[in-house]
């Protein structure tokens, strides 16, 4: 042996379990930091749109036995439904505003950690499959905003379909045949959840697939074809609004990115790394699939008709109805064409090819923080084009290159679901695996790089970590203390399956006022916009199986004789109206001369009012109105009585509706006090007090 040899001794059995058992244990960690996060964040809000409301009701009637879209009206597909009777009729959750956020906080921590299954298969680093999933889940906070969205589910389908390709072609070195069942399996249940996400994830599978097959006479006609086929439906889904700058820029950034990575990723796909056998196993899948999911809807009550304009019919009138104006400027199209030139000459000016691993550098940079500081407009337009360089390294093999594409493909095509609507959950989901791709590309910018420099001494790397660790420490402190003050900030909202959400003292009142009195004063009730857990706090359920959020828009003159038919026969009917939410609505083309809006308008009045509701009931009626109140620490109890009109108050009672009890009553009771908003005392007597 050479003087000044060192030897390495392998390591000892005992060791290889220890380092496993570290890993499960910081992952399980990390995991339950997460959980008390999301858990904070997902139960302490509300947000007076009510989505979550929407669902919720659509749910319970299909569980109920009404037939989908014949008779319950939805804007999404039968997987979702299925899906929730085997939460809900099988398993046995109940439908409740707690339930569906403890079902959305196990999809948000498992969709999180699946984001992070890519970066361990491409770089196999710990520490940047950790961030992954970090950056994974607070990329999804707006879940906690939509509890129990069928974005949920699609979120589950496209993550998984995509962490599982990749991980069976990395991993296990091949598909397989069973396994592309699976893919197709859950790529046929996203599509028949909400069609577009479906669909953009079904053509990134497909492409994916096809330009990683094995050396055949049919593979270059294929990928051409499909090629084509993915170029042409971009701006065919926007046909009708080609003509705005930001969708003809959008177009562009579309186009550049799947061109960029079309070229791209032709390296190296002589060797292929997917048998034709899997290919037919995974179009064969969807196919089977899709259909047992349309016999088992049709089997619950749903006609075929209904069924197609359901899914096809009712979503195309969307994008008339809710659009915002993409955030995709004309200069994000001109960017696109830059980095697709640059895809285009690397391999051909030297120059190019000697910078593309700083490149790599700045653009997986750029990606994250982009993600971590909640960019998602930016990381809209800005991504798809630069999402390339993923497939530039040459020493990839066959299975990691048909891994990556599999993944460039998705993001870009995935990115689409942000038209009409890029706001909410369609942006932040659509935009989820461009971070994902950022750490990817500074992991292989930084080997590439590291290769030029004497690699680092051991103090110096465990300095490195243990800075890291810092960081991570404090980040995570803040992130902790802040959560927990949004949570102590709120009130328990104490309505019924509802009794751990909390909102703001003020919602918290709203809420209890409207439920209070449409209990006290109604036999049913209608919302405008929809403000659909109500009928969850109050026990009443809804006149008709067609609810929605923005029905004053959504519903034509049929749907709202249907709903007019079963409401005029309701003696004590009553309305939740949103003056403000009501006035934008019945700007739209033909709102306000729907037959049911014309009715609510002409037949009913407001009674009262608070926190930017009104209680609207017949023209002629004479309510007892009730009232939100709050303990003071000093044993006071506050009521602050909204506007009631022109009437004078004569008597004011404080009652306990729940226990039948008068806990104060002004006729005889010298501890009520009333006062004006400026503080000063005010008598109770005849003829009374105008508040």
């Amino acid at each position: 042996m050479r003087t000044g040899a060192t030897v390495e001794a392998p390591p000892t059995p005992a060791s290889v379990p220890s380092k496993k058992s570290g890993v499960w244990l910081s992952a399980a960690s990390l995991l339950c930091v997460l959980a008390w996060i999301g858990h904070r964040l997902v139960f302490a809000q509300f947000q007076g749109y009510d989505d979550e409301g929407y669902l919720l009701v659509t749910v319970q009637q299909f569980l109920q036995g009404l037939p989908l879209y014949d008779d319950v009206y939805t804007q999404y597909g039968p997987a979702y439904y299925l899906w929730q009777q085997i939460l809900h009729g099988i398993v046995g959750i109940p439908v409740t505003h707690d339930a569906t956020r403890v079902i959305t906080l196990v999809v948000w921590l498992g969709c999180s950690a699946l984001a992070g299954i890519p970066v361990w298969l491409l770089t196999r680093r710990l520490l940047l499959t950790a961030i992954g999933t970090a950056i994974a889940f607070f990329h999804l906070t707006q879940l906690t905003f939509e509890p129990g969205h069928p974005q949920e589910l699609c979120l589950v389908g496209v993550m998984g379909a995509v962490a599982f390709a990749m991980w069976r072609l990395v991993a296990r070195s091949r598909l397989g045949i069973s396994a592309t069942v699976v893919i197709a399996a859950l790529a046929a249940v996203t599509a028949l959840t909400k069609v577009n996400v479906g669909g953009f994830l079904l053509g990134a599978m497909t492409l994916g697939l096809v330009t990683s097959l094995r050396s055949s006479p049919w593979r270059n006609p294929l990928v051409w074809v499909l090629a084509a086929l993915a170029l042409a439906t971009v701006p065919g889904l926007m046909y009708r609004d080609l003509f705005r700058t930001d969708i003809a820029s959008w177009v562009v950034v579309v186009w550049s990115g799947l061109l960029a990575v079309l070229l791209a990723g032709s390296e190296g796909a002589d060797e292929g790394a997917v048998s034709e056998q899997e290919l037919i196993a995974y179009v064969a899948g969807v196919a089977i699939v899709s259909m047992s999911l349309v016999v088992a809807i049709l089997a619950e009550g749903t006609s075929l008709r209904a069924l197609l304009e359901g899914l096809f019919v009712w979503p195309l009138r969307l994008p008339a109805v809710f659009w915002r104006p993409l955030p995709v400027s004309v200069f994000a199209s001109a960017w696109a064409t830059l980095w697709l030139a640059v895809a285009v000459c690397r391999r051909r000016i030297v120059s190019v090819q000697r910078w593309m691993q700083s490149i790599s550098l700045v653009f997986g940079l750029m990606l994250f923080l982009l993600s971590i500081t909640k960019a998602y407009g930016l990381l809209l337009a800005l991504a798809p084009p630069v999402v390339w360089p993923l497939l530039r390294v040459p020493s990839l093999n066959a299975r990691e290159r048909a891994a990556r594409r599999i993944l460039a493909f998705a993001a870009i095509l995935l990115a689409l679901q942000a038209y009409p609507m890029p706001d909410g959950t369609q942006i932040v989901v659509g935009t989820l695996l461009f971070p994902v791709i950022g750490l990817v590309m500074l992991a292989d910018a930084q080997r590439e790089l590291s290769n030029h420099h004497v690699p680092q001494t051991a103090p110096r790397s465990l300095g490195r970590r243990v800075a890291l660790a810092a960081l991570a420490v404090v980040v995570t402190a803040a992130t902790v203390v802040r959560v927990q003050r949004l949570y102590a900030d709120a009130v328990p909202l104490r309505m019924s399956g509802a009794g751990a959400v909390r909102v703001n003292e003020r919602d918290a009142a709203t809420y209890w006022w409207l439920a209070t009195n449409l209990r006290e004063q109604c036999d049913a009730f209608l919302t405008a916009p929809g403000l659909n857990s109500l009928h969850f706090w109050t026990g009443i359920p809804p006149v008709s199986a067609l609810n929605a959020t923005l029905w004053p828009i959504l519903f034509d003159a049929a749907q709202q004789e249907r709903i007019l038919a079963r409401a005029t026969s309701v003696e004590r009917l009553c309305v939740v109206w949103d003056p403000r939410g009501m006035e934008v609505l019945m700007k739209a083309p033909d709102a306000a001369s729907g037959p049911l809006v014309a009715w609510l308008v002409r037949e009913f009045e407001p009674q009262a009012a608070f926190g930017g509701w009104e209680f609207r009931m017949r023209r002629g009626s004479r309510p007892t109105h009730l009232y939100q109140g709050q303990w003071q620490d000093d044993g006071r109890l506050v009521v602050d009585l909204p506007q009631l009109g022109n009437d004078p108050i004569a008597r004011i009672a404080v009652v306990d509706p729940d226990a039948r009890k008068i806990l104060i009553d002004s006729a005889d009771a010298s501890g009520l006090v009333v006062s004006d908003e400026e503080g000063a005392k005010a008598q109770i007597d005849d003829p009374g007090i105008d508040v």
